[in-house]
């Protein structure tokens, strides 16, 4: 006869204990993340006293949209233009701040700064002129316009001849009417104690000239 084992006759089960074990996935060698590229990468001092050093200071996706950079004790200024805005940029050398001098987004190019003593000059080109003018180096302030010339954009009347003329016909501008655009460009320029210099270059590029216009 088959008997059933009583409750408590039967063998005692061990009850399992819950942990949590951590461990540690396998070491694979993965390449570091890159940064996102900054257009001021680098920060702090530049080093001015190791010249075989080379430190990136600012940088741009397309070719031409930096200027010429002008150095006037730590600090250095240079022009930087997109299709949406030009600007005029300042990096202390010897801190790494960057500072905007001046931004223009109304169809206005900055270029060819150069600075002294708190001072800024730099040149201003539109559809009408080209400008070269003198101002401090901090945002506002009531700047001097030293020189004028007109723009070398060749603009049309904003019609065609032997038709009716609409309404709307090209904008005018002061210092010029509608043809080709003046033969000089204005180049790089420098700043001194008492006067500021500015170069004429021809259209073709086969002769040019610096000015100097006493403060």
């Amino acid at each position: 006869a088959h008997t059933t084992p009583s409750p408590s006759a039967r063998p005692r089960q061990k009850r399992a204990r819950h942990s949590v074990v951590t461990t540690q996935p396998p070491q694979t060698h993965q390449k570091p993340k890159q940064k996102a590229r900054s257009r001021h990468p680098t920060k702090g001092n530049y080093g001015l006293t190791s010249p075989t050093g080379v430190r990136t200071i600012s940088s741009s996706v397309h070719a031409g949209e930096i200027g010429r950079p002008s150095l006037s004790g730590t600090n250095l200024v240079f022009a930087r233009s997109s299709a949406r805005s030009s600007s005029l940029e300042l990096v202390s050398l010897a801190g790494g701040a960057h500072r905007l001098l001046r931004l223009s987004r109304r169809g206005a190019a900055l270029a060819n700064p150069a600075l002294l003593g708190g001072r800024l000059l730099y040149e201003r080109s539109d559809r009408c002129s080209q400008q070269l003018r003198l101002g401090s180096a901090h945002a506002g302030g009531r700047e001097r316009l030293l020189l004028s010339l007109r723009s070398t954009a060749t603009r049309d009347p904003g019609y065609e001849r032997g038709y009716e003329h609409a309404y709307n016909s090209a904008s005018a501008c002061r210092n010029r009417g509608p043809g080709r655009g003046a033969r000089i460009r204005l180049g790089a320029t420098a700043l001194g104690v008492h006067a500021a210099y500015v170069t004429e270059v021809s259209s073709n590029a086969s002769h040019a000239r610096i000015l100097t216009i006493h403060l």
